[in-house]
Formats: structure tokens, C-alpha cells, sequence
């Protein structure tokens, strides 16, 4: 989604235990007009297999993976240097939003 009014920074590493509550807490979100860029930082599980079968045909997804581990700091950079929304936030591969979260993120920031 190239109009997106908040990207979502999700970097991620040998996450395959949790990260579908994190994509499933996106997926449930009330505000929709988000992208989310999953960034997988040369997992050696099936965190990206995971993350692809799930946002497979939802276009707020892009899912890139780093040909080597970079580091914490790197994908970190990488992921903010690829955001060109308004507003960003990270959300953890082991963490999840409420379904509100997004929406009232953007309604205390622009307002």
C-alpha cells in the first residue's frame, strides 16, 4: 500500500513460535490503512515460510529477508530507511497490538 498512513517495522530472527500473533494482530486491526514491512534477518527456522503463508494475498505486506544475519542494529536501519509513511512503529516478533492499536496510535499523533 503506497499511501499508507503508518508503516509497521516488523524485524524478525528464528521467530517461528510467535510470529503469527504478531501478523494475526495486524491482520486484526480496525485501522487498515497500514503496510507493514516484515523484515527477516536470515532465519534459520521457518519464520519466513510462516510470515509468507500468511500475508500472501494481502497487499499491506512486503516481506524481504536479508541474504546474511546483520544484526539487531542493521535491520533496524534498514527497515527505518525503507518506511515513507507519516508515522512508524516497530512491533516485535514476539509481541502483538491490540486491535485498536493502530487507530488510536494515528488519531493521538494527527490530530
Amino acid at each position: 500500500m503506497s499511501n499508507a498512513l503508518i508503516d509497521v517495522l516488523l524485524p524478525c530472527y528464528n521467530s517461528s513460535q510467535t510470529i503469527s500473533k504478531s501478523i494475526d494482530s495486524l491482520l486484526a486491526q480496525d485501522f487498515t490503512n497500514f503496510r507493514c514491512i516484515v523484515l527477516d534477518n536470515s532465519s534459520t527456522d521457518s519464520t519466513f515460510q510462516i510470515v509468507k503463508n500468511l500475508v500472501l494475498d494481502d497487499s499491506r505486506f512486503l516481506l524481504i529477508s536479508n541474504t546474511q544475519n546483520l544484526g539487531v542494529a542493521s535491520s533496524f536501519h534498514r527497515l527505518i530507511n525503507m518506511a515513507k509513511a507519516p508515522f512508524l512503529i516497530f512491533l516485535a516478533a514476539d509481541d502483538y497490538f491490540h486491535p485498536q492499536c493502530l487507530s488510536l496510535l494515528y488519531q493521538s499523533l494527527s490530530s
